[in-house]
């Protein structure tokens, strides 16, 4: 969850360098409808697919445990425009 919040934060502050203060506003102001937008685009490619729709299915929750995290990242990047402290991917193999 960490990982994803980490990730979804450099992303939203590295997407906005570039633009313009209104642009920005319309991103941070749109960004709670993220989860939305990000479990529906996981649905349509999981559903037009028999063998990944079950399996889309059962995971669900995790997966919006998962977008919710990188959501909420990539809203405070947005916001903040400063990038994460921590990016350490995948701490438990070290």
């Amino acid at each position: 969850m960490r990982e994803r919040y980490a990730f979804g934060r450099l992303f939203g502050c590295t997407r906005i360098q570039r633009m313009k203060k209104h642009h920005r506003l319309v991103y941070t102001l749109g960004a709670p409808a993220l989860p939305l937008v990000l479990l529906s685009r996981m649905a349509g490619k999981a559903f037009s697919d028999r063998s990944i729709t079950r399996l889309f299915l059962r995971s669900i929750f995790q997966l919006f445990g998962l977008v919710l995290a990188w959501s909420l990242g990539e809203f405070v990047g947005y916001l903040t425009n400063k990038r994460p402290l921590d990016l350490t991917v995948a701490r438990e193999l070290e």
